[in-house]
């Protein structure tokens, strides 16, 4: 952990450190070093240290310790020879050289170094120390920074307990067991406490909302770790009697096996004979309701701003051919909003460019997007409330008058009288007929 870092970066080195990822817009790098200069009530202006709080802080801490990364995986990872990497260079770079087997895994100015020994772990320690201090005037926090034996201890990270244990059947006879570390048991005991008693003093849905909020963010965070449900458990027991003594008189106790079928798909692996706490109409999450996710990494090639980084996020669409889509986009009015025209050709693709209510397909220039429920009854442009029909069906959903020629289907009666309906005019009844 590297002490005080947000207070200690050196705004001359952080300046260069952008003009040399590339950023060499000159006002940009302006208007940059005016935001870390900018001054500080009470305090004056600033010559070291990224503002906390500030929109850049957490680039810009990135940018600062980006250098650290590529230094770290330079050692190893990305070490490339005079010769070339051969597939066999790793074994025989292991045995016969002095190269520091080791990778790095960082969160902000947290982060660890994995090594496969005790000597290579303590010179690694050594020389990240001397890297932070001379490269980027920065100093580690002693009492936070430590070399770990896995086998024999745990380490916390980021919330999380992590220990090596013996497992024959794994490749390396060890492997990784995680547990919520000891601060987030107590953190997490102590919010949903607090939550438990704001639902006694302020009986309302909001209250037992947030309550639900609280555990699925608890959940969510912590299904990574594989022993997530005993820890959950623990957590669960230590607010029994919070729970049985603050709720009991607020609240309808039923089961879970009677809860609606929306409440149960949000929780895994609790049985019908589990108690529920009901308030105001809303069930109460179980704290246990998770189960281990297997934290699978991500292709390190996405990104939004290449061609091949794209490809990965994913594949063209082929729900409508890219022709027609690109003909009913100069077919939009430029008078609606960026909003509106956006969900519009989402919409085209979804309903793979038919009509919403006739299911017939469009021509881009007969097809038209509009609002389920209209802008002068207070309709919002969301993708929700678009649907994409056919011009010749527009006078039958605006229209009072119904007398038109072509019979529709049942079906497609239900979808133009919902459209009607949202527009405050009457359904229609019977044979409709359509232009």
């Amino acid at each position: 952990d590297i002490k005080g870092f947000f207070d200690n970066v050196n705004h001359g080195k952080l300046m260069k450190q952008i003009w040399n990822l590339g950023i060499r817009d000159k006002r940009l790098l302006c208007i940059i070093s005016k935001l870390l200069k900018c001054e500080i009530e009470g305090e004056g202006i600033p010559t070291k240290g990224t503002p906390q709080g500030g929109i850049l802080s957490p680039l810009l801490s990135n940018i600062v310790l980006n250098e650290l990364d590529w230094w770290i995986s330079d050692q190893w990872e990305t070490y490339m020879p005079r010769k070339g990497n051969s597939k066999g260079f790793a074994q025989y770079a292991r045995q016969y050289t002095n190269l520091k087997d080791g990778y790095i895994v960082r969160y902000a100015d947290d982060f660890k170094i994995m090594c496969r020994t005790y000597p290579e772990a303590q010179r690694y320690y050594h020389a990240v120390v001397d890297f932070l201090n001379n490269r980027l005037g920065l100093e580690i926090s002693p009492e936070k920074s430590k070399v770990t034996n896995l086998k024999k201890n745990s380490s916390d990270f980021l919330g999380f307990k992590i220990k090596a244990v013996p497992q024959g059947k794994s490749k390396y006879g060890y492997v990784a067991k995680t547990d919520m570390c000891e601060k987030a048991l107590k953190k997490s005991k102590a919010n949903l406490r607090q939550k438990i008693l704001e639902i006694q003093n302020h009986t309302n849905a909001e209250e037992v909302k947030k309550y639900n909020s609280a555990v699925t963010g608890i959940q969510n965070y912590y299904r990574i770790a594989t022993n997530v449900y005993n820890n959950l458990t623990e957590v669960d027991y230590a607010l029994l009697r919070t729970r049985n003594n603050r709720l009991r008189k607020k609240a309808k106790i039923v089961r879970f096996g009677e809860t609606p079928s929306d409440f149960k798909k949000k929780t895994t692996g609790i049985r019908d004979c589990k108690k529920i706490y009901r308030i105001m109409d809303i069930h109460m999450l179980p704290i246990t309701g998770v189960h281990h996710k297997s934290p699978m990494n991500f292709s390190q090639e996405i990104c939004n701003y290449t061609e091949k980084g794209r490809k990965k996020i994913h594949n063209n669409q082929r729900a409508v051919e890219s022709s027609k889509l690109k003909a009913f986009q100069m077919f939009l009015n430029e008078d609606d909003t960026i909003e509106f025209r956006n969900n519009v050709v989402s919409k085209f693709v979804a309903q793979y460019g038919k009509c919403y209510i006739t299911g017939n397909e469009l021509e881009p220039e007969n097809a038209v997007g509009i609002r389920i429920k209209p802008k002068e009854r207070n309709g919002t442009d969301d993708y929700s409330n678009i649907v994409i029909v056919s011009k010749a069906v527009i006078p039958l959903i605006e229209d009072k008058n119904a007398d038109y020629c072509s019979n529709l289907s049942e079906k497609q009666k239900v979808k133009l009288n919902r459209l009607r309906r949202a527009r405050k005019l009457k359904p229609v009844k019977g044979t409709c007929k359509l232009a």
